[in-house]
């Protein structure tokens, strides 16, 4: 497959994952706002979750391979940055080097929704209508913004 084909895969797959997102997070606002039971939404908002933090992991280390990592390095650092760094670590990399910065506060809603339900199954989460909404569109944004920098800066 030549360079240029292979981008434009790459691309696609990005496309697909912050639509997919956002897609996603959409519907489970709507079915929030329908049902307003957490148990109506646990499955859905369990997968969100896990797609959303997915795609913000592979945005956030392409970024780091392609804007911080030099060349000389890529090849030794791709494995720690994809398989061994934490996502805190990842955020805070990326903070430290003034990219994107203004997007990490806007993910605590949506980390700590996250973290709840992967730690904790929402047992005592008092869900409203602000957290659901709130967690949901900021990751939807995370993905969109982490997307656009991603074709922007990277590809």
């Amino acid at each position: 497959m030549s360079e240029e084909n292979q981008l434009d895969e790459k691309l696609d797959l990005n496309h697909f994952d912050a639509l997919h997102i956002k897609t996603q997070g959409e519907k489970l606002i709507d079915k929030w706002k329908e049902f307003g039971s957490f148990d109506d939404i646990k499955s859905d908002l369990f997968l969100f979750g896990m797609e959303a933090n997915g795609a913000i992991e592979e945005y956030t280390s392409r970024i780091i391979c392609g804007e911080v990592i030099s060349d000389d390095y890529s090849d030794k650092a791709f494995d720690y940055v994809y398989s061994r760094m934490s996502q805190g670590h990842r955020v805070r990399l990326l903070t430290e080097c003034g990219i994107l910065t203004e997007l990490w506060d806007k993910l605590d809603d949506f980390r700590h929704l996250s973290n709840e339900i992967a730690h904790n199954r929402g047992e005592g989460l008092e869900l409203t209508d602000e957290l659901i909404e709130g967690a949901v569109r900021s990751a939807i944004e995370a993905v969109k913004t982490l997307h656009q920098y991603t074709i922007e800066h990277i590809y």
